[in-house]
């Protein structure tokens, strides 16, 4: 990550939330592919780190999280 922060990449594609957790906390914007479980609820408050949604309930997750499509 580093190695493409450095000369300015801010946006990454991520495999799932624990390569989130990893990340987000570092100033780049993480997409994660896995989608949104009840257990990523967590990321909904931070707006550099969005998953992907992949069903309708995934959509709908989300919506009450509050979180922004």
């Amino acid at each position: 990550m580093r190695r493409l922060a450095d000369p300015g990449c801010r946006d990454f594609l991520i495999a799932n939330r624990a390569e989130a957790r990893a990340l987000v906390d570092t100033g780049v914007t993480v997409s994660v592919f896995h989608g949104v479980r009840a257990g990523d609820m967590a990321l909904a408050d931070r707006p550099n780190a969005r998953p992907a949604r992949n069903t309708p309930t995934q959509v709908k997750r989300w919506k009450q999280a509050g979180a922004g499509l």
